[in-house]
């Protein structure tokens, strides 16, 4: 891993999750890129006011982001650096990613139920729903603490690139920790006819790693129950499946959501399955 983009909003949730994308960091040997995107004031008014320029709020952001670089460097042995844009968070983000060829976005999210605004679409989070960025999302207050144990939740289904798997394999293999691949089929019987697919076995041949079934009719509390049991410090998700995530999405079960896990989620990128 080389380049971990963190867009920063300069809120306690950020800064939060800024030393956690430091710490991945400094395990695998990757160079920090703060990010942050504002847009010019709309003002509909007769009244004259003085509207800043675009060039003092870019030196008001230079200013913080200068000051946040100052934190980060002296709490961690990391290079840090910083893009300022003007314009659409989550497009601009999407460009800079790019550029910087970078292998990951850590961002944290505000409010106290994290899941619900993970699904239902906070604006930084609207990657997820682009899903051609891997995104790892650290719910509030999430402190870091070494990633020991991931939880791969998945459909068995090979990815459709050959790199869908790096981040999680690199994070895995910088930490040395365990991959438990999740499958959550729709039937009990269906957990009979898995075996230890060959494609899987190939992918984490050289991380530790082990599979689990667990059947439950709602994926939200089969996932809870898969993240508490087998005490994952990161839960890994590819969102844009066709049949998977589209049950965790179902956007009229959202107010009954059970999953409660503070767990940070990594979201891997794969083009959704054509039917």
């Amino acid at each position: 891993m080389k380049t971990i983009i963190v867009p920063t909003d300069y809120s306690e949730n950020a800064w939060n999750a800024t030393k956690y994308a430091a710490h991945i960091a400094q395990k695998t040997g990757a160079k920090l890129v703060l990010f942050h995107a504002f847009e010019l004031p709309l003002i509909a008014t007769d009244v004259p006011v003085d509207v800043p320029n675009l060039d003092d709020i870019t030196k008001q952001h230079k200013k913080l982001l200068e000051e946040l670089k100052y934190q980060i460097v002296h709490l961690f042995p990391v290079e840090v650096s910083y893009e300022i844009k003007m314009g659409s968070v989550v497009n601009e983000l999407r460009s800079v990613f790019k550029q910087q060829q970078a292998d990951l976005v850590v961002t944290g999210l505000r409010g106290t139920n994290p899941l619900v605004e993970l699904l239902m679409g906070s604006t930084p989070l609207s990657l997820l729903k682009k899903g051609d960025v891997p995104v790892l999302v650290v719910p509030p207050h999430c402190a870091y603490h070494s990633i020991r144990r991931i939880l791969f939740a998945c459909d068995f289904e090979p990815p459709h690139g050959s790199d869908v798997l790096r981040p999680l394999k690199e994070i895995a293999k910088a930490f040395d920790a365990m991959v438990e691949v999740l499958h959550l089929p729709q039937t009990v019987a269906t957990t009979q006819e898995y075996g230890h697919d060959g494609y899987w076995e190939n992918e984490f041949r050289e991380l530790k790693h082990g599979y689990t079934f667990l059947y439950n009719e709602d994926i939200r509390e089969g996932i809870d129950q898969g993240v508490q049991e087998s005490k994952a410090d990161l839960l890994v998700m590819m969102p844009h499946r066709h049949n998977f995530f589209e049950r965790l999405l179902n956007r009229g079960n959202t107010q009954r959501m059970v999953f409660h896990t503070q767990v940070p989620l990594l979201a891997l990128v794969d083009a959704p399955t054509r039917s």
